[in-house]
């Protein structure tokens, strides 16, 4: 799904795909929103917003926001993005 979406840029590697989903596991979560939409979030402190940048770049979709003084969270909002 994601080379019919994105048809110009690599895969993510084994290695990031592995890694990512163990990050997901400690600190991910899906949110249906008051809307009703599926969300994907992954939370973490300030000082690892270079986790967040590292997954945003790797793949190439979704935002970071500032939740709050010190937790910045990586979200993706899109279906076809998360399906």
């Amino acid at each position: 799904m994601y080379s019919k979406l994105f048809p110009d840029k690599a895969l993510p590697s084994e290695s990031f795909l592995t890694w990512f989903i163990g990050l997901t596991e400690g600190d991910g979560s899906f949110i249906i929103n008051k809307h009703n939409a599926l969300i994907f979030v992954v939370t973490q402190g300030t000082p690892n917003i270079q986790i967040l940048l590292h997954i945003q770049n790797t793949l190439g979709i979704g935002r970071i926001i500032k939740q709050g003084p010190r937790v910045h969270r990586y979200i993706i909002e899109k279906k076809e993005h998360i399906e």
